[in-house]
């Protein structure tokens, strides 16, 4: 069950966003099985008088620890998207780590399940 929770504050959800969002960050769960569900924030930022900033932060609770991916833009797509290549980064990352984990494990069992030459030409005879 794919669980994506959208939180905006200092702005309203609007159907754009959450379609958005609901397109994007929904292909990460066939790929990934490991995810339970994603909570994306957007803040808007006012800081100066006339600049917005738009602050987009990814959170995606999964086995084992989670993903934080945060990027802020002038235009809330553009810090969506930007978080979601972020993210997609960290997952990439963490599944090649585990693969490379997995295969020095079966590498190890390979080696100590060797018998020497000596040994195996004293079994044959």
């Amino acid at each position: 069950m794919k669980k994506i929770i959208i939180t905006c504050n200092h702005l309203e959800t609007s159907e754009s966003i959450t379609t958005f969002v609901n397109s994007k960050f929904g292909r990460l769960f066939p790929h990934y099985g490991d995810i339970i569900r994603i909570r994306i924030e957007l803040n808007l930022d006012s800081g100066g008088a006339h600049e917005k900033r738009f602050l987009a932060r990814a959170i995606i609770k999964q086995r084992g620890p989670d993903i934080v991916a945060a990027s802020e833009s002038e235009n809330p797509y553009t810090a969506l998207g930007a978080t979601l290549r972020k993210a997609e980064r960290q997952l990439r990352r963490r599944v090649r780590l585990a693969r490379f984990k997995r295969e020095q494990i079966f590498s190890r069992m390979r080696r100590s399940a060797r018998i020497p030459a000596e040994l195996r030409k004293l079994t044959t005879a």
